[in-house]
C-alpha cells in the first residue's frame, strides 16, 4: 500500500472558495477505497465550520522557524468519509475572515509548508509521496530537497506538484528569499525561483517536484504555448517529461439527483424519469419569482463572477437571452463592478431575471436540477466542475472551447444527435449567441431534448479513471527509488 499525503489551503467540506477544494476534498477519498492511506493536511481557519471543529483531536505542536522568526504550531485531527485530515493551527496567521488576499500571504504560506514537514516529523506517518496543490504549497517540494533530504526516513520520498489554475502563481518581492522564506540568495536566480525580477513560488513548485500535473489534457497542452502559458511555457516545455494533464472528476456520492436531499424531486437518466425533473424546475421558477409562460426554458449560470469566467460575454448577451423568451438565473460572487451591473440589470427584468450574489451550494444543486441550459463561457478554464455536474444534473452546457471543456462537453450533432452540450470557438458575442439559439432549437423539439439530457446525465465524470491514473503515476515514482 502507497501513502500519500495531499498538502493544500483547502479542502471541501472544512475551507472551499472553488475547484481545489471540491477536488482535495474528494480525490483522497476515492484513493482510500482503491487501498491507498491518504491523508490530507491543511491550514486550521478561523472560517472552518464550528460542527467540523468540535471533532478536532490535538496531536502535537511545535516551534517552526521563519527565517528569524519563531512561531508554534499545533497540529488537529479529523476524520471525515474515511479519510484522516490534519489542520495546521497558529492563530497569528490563519485566525482571520476568508483565507487568501492578505498582505502577508508570502510568510503565511512559506510558514504552513515549513509546519507541514516539522509536524510530519511528529506523528507516525511517513508518506511515501506528498502531492502539494497550487502556489500555497509549491515550496513543499524545494523545501524536502533543502532542509530535509538528508533525514533518512524522507530520503527517498516523492513530491507531486498539481496546477489548478497557472493564473495564479504567487509573485512576491525578492526581499522574501532571506527574510521570509529562509533561503539564501542562491534561490534567486534564472533557473530557480527568479522570474522577471520577482519571487515565483509556482515556478519553484514545477522545478523541484518529482512530477507535476495539471487537471485536464488539454489545459496541459495550453500552457505550454506561449498563449496561454502566463509565462512559465519554456519551464513547462523544459519539464515535459514529468508534465501530466489528469481530468479532475466530481464526487458521485456528493452530486447525485437520484439522491440529492435539496431537490424538490429525486430523478435519473431514464427518459421516462425526466418528468420527475419537471417539478424541480417548478420549484425552482417559483422560488425565483419568475413569471410567465413555465414551458420557457431556465438558463444557468453558477460561477465565480470574474472577467476569467467570460463575464464580459454574459454581460453582453443578456439582452439577447433574455429577448429569446428564456429566464435567466446567476448565482455566484466575486468583482464588485460585475455584480453591482448584474443585480442593476436583474433588478429591471424582475420576473425573467434573477441575481444571487452569494456562495451557496444548496441553491447551487437546485439550480443544476432545475434548470435547462448551463452557460460556461470561460475565457479559459483548467478543467472546470460546473459543466460536470450540470450534466450529472441533467442541465446542457453551453461552454467556450478551451482547455477542460473541450475534454467534457462533447459538441452536439443536429444530423447525429451525438453530443452532450453546446461549444463555441471565438470568444464574441456573436459566436456564442449563435450557439445558445442552435441549443434553443434543439430545446424546442422535445424528443431531441429528452435524448440529449438523458445523454448526457449518462456521462461518467467519477474519479475512478483518474484515480487509477494518480496510483500508477504514484507508483512509478516510488519504484524509481526502488
Amino acid at each position: 500500500m502507497k501513502r500519500v499525503l495531499f498538502v493544500a489551503s483547502e479542502a471541501a467540506p472544512f475551507a472551499k472558495t472553488g475547484g481545489l477544494g471540491d477536488v482535495v476534498g474528494s480525490l483522497p477519498v476515492e484513493m482510500s477505497k482503491q487501498g491507498m492511506d491518504a491523508r490530507v493536511i491543511m491550514p486550521w481557519y478561523r472560517d472552518i465550520p464550528q460542527s467540523l471543529k468540535d471533532k478536532a483531536q490535538a496531536l502535537t505542536e511545535c516551534t517552526i522557524s521563519i527565517s528569524w522568526r519563531k512561531q508554534e504550531a499545533v497540529l488537529w485531527k479529523i476524520e471525515h468519509n474515511g479519510v484522516v485530515f490534519y489542520f495546521v493551527d497558529q492563530p497569528y496567521y490563519f485566525d482571520r475572515n476568508g483565507f487568501y488576499g492578505y498582505f502577508d500571504d508570502a510568510e503565511r504560506f512559506a510558514f504552513f509548508s515549513q509546519a507541514v514537514l516539522a509536524l510530519l516529523d511528529k506523528i507516525d506517518f511517513v508518506p511515501d509521496v506528498i502531492h502539494a496543490h497550487d502556489w500555497h504549497t509549491a515550496l513543499i517540494p524545494l523545501y524536502l530537497e533543502h532542509f530535509y533530504r538528508s533525514y533518512e526516513p524522507w530520503k527517498d520520498m516523492k513530491t507531486v506538484f498539481t496546477i489548478h489554475n497557472l493564473a495564479y502563481q504567487g509573485k512576491f518581492s525578492p526581499a522574501i528569499i532571506e527574510d521570509v522564506l529562509g533561503l539564501n540568495w542562491g534561490y534567486f536566480t534564472g533557473d530557480k525561483l527568479e522570474f522577471n525580477g520577482c519571487v515565483n513560488l509556482m515556478k519553484g513548485g514545477i522545478l523541484y517536484a518529482s512530477a507535476v500535473t495539471t487537471v485536464s489534457e488539454t489545459y496541459a497542452d495550453e500552457i505550454m504555448t506561449p498563449e496561454h502559458g502566463e509565462g512559465l511555457d519554456g519551464v513547462l516545455r523544459a519539464c515535459a517529461g514529468k508534465f501530466y494533464g489528469l481530468l479532475n472528476g466530481i464526487d458521485y456520492g456528493v452530486y447525485n439527483p437520484w439522491k440529492d436531499p435539496y431537490l424538490a424531486a429525486n430523478f435519473h437518466s431514464a427518459p421516462n424519469m425526466l418528468t420527475r425533473r419537471q417539478k424541480n424546475k417548478e420549484w425552482l421558477w417559483d422560488e425565483l419569482g419568475f413569471t410567465g409562460d413555465k414551458n420557457a426554458p431556465i438558463v444557468a449560470v453558477v460561477s465565480r463572477i470574474v472577467a476569467s469566467k467570460g463575464f464580459d460575454l454574459i454581460c453582453e448577451a443578456i439582452s439577447a437571452i433574455l429577448d429569446s423568451g428564456c429566464k435567466l438565473v446567476i448565482l455566484g460572487a466575486g468583482e464588485a463592478g460585475y455584480e453591482g451591473y448584474l443585480r442593476h440589470i436583474g433588478g429591471q427584468n424582475a420576473g425573467s431575471m434573477a441575481v444571487r450574489t452569494q456562495f451557496n451550494d444548496v441553491l447551487a444543486r437546485q439550480i443544476y436540477g432545475g434548470s435547462d441550459i448551463f452557460l460556461m463561457p470561460s475565457v479559459f478554464e483548467p478543467c472546470g466542475i460546473g459543466q460536470m455536474i450540470a450534466m450529472r444534473y441533467g442541465c446542457i452546457p453551453i461552454v467556450h472551447e478551451t482547455g477542460g471543456l473541450i475534454d467534457t462537453v462533447r459538441p452536439y450533432n443536429k444530423f447525429t444527435g451525438e453530443g452532450t452540450g453546446f461549444g463555441f470557438k471565438e470568444m464574441t458575442a456573436g459566436s456564442f449567441l449563435r450557439v445558445y439559439h442552435e441549443a434553443l432549437e434543439v430545446y424546442r423539439d422535445k424528443k431531441a431534448w429528452t435524448k440529449l439530457v438523458s445523454r448526457a446525465m449518462k456521462e461518467n465524470f467519477s474519479w475512478d479513471h483518474t484515480v487509477r491514473k494518480y496510483i500508477e503515476l504514484y507508483n512509478n515514482l516510488c519504484e524509481e527509488k526502488e
